[in-house]
């Protein structure tokens, strides 16, 4: 399945035809996740209007999510947003086992960072895909 993603500061650019775009690509079974969330201006009521599948955390909360009370409790609180809401929840730029501790004790499941790898080709992907699953490496 095609998930696009959409960050908060081209939503709040025209809200109405990012609506109706988003509505359209649901329609045609694309998910929709919202990218860098927290970082931007999205107010509660837009997030409520837009029918999105996900909500991508920003890399700005993880950094000290192990060791900072702060940033704990607001990635939980973006958390328990997502589940309240029936969005999955992606959580960015996970980089140390410390991190992916922390966010698994918060019931994260979704995450995405340097700890497993960093970004990769179109070129790269397309060889990753056609490894035999124990051959499959990243970086």
């Amino acid at each position: 399945r095609l998930d696009l993603e959409i960050t908060e500061t081209a939503v709040m650019q025209d809200i109405d035809q990012v609506q109706q775009a988003i509505v359209r690509f649901r329609q045609l079974g694309c998910g929709i996740s919202l990218d860098d969330f927290g970082t931007g201006y999205t107010s509660l009521s837009q997030l409520h209007a837009l029918p999105l599948t996900k909500l991508k955390i920003d890399r700005s909360f993880v950094r000290c999510v192990h060791d900072n009370p702060a940033s704990y409790k607001i990635v939980k609180s973006l958390v328990a947003l997502s589940l309240d809401m029936s969005l999955g929840c992606v959580i960015e730029g996970v980089e140390t086992q410390d991190e992916l501790n922390a966010l698994t004790s918060l019931g994260c499941t979704m995450v995405q960072g340097y700890f497993y790898s960093p970004p990769i080709t179109f070129a790269e992907t397309l060889v990753w895909i056609e490894a035999p699953n124990d051959e499959r490496t990243f970086g």
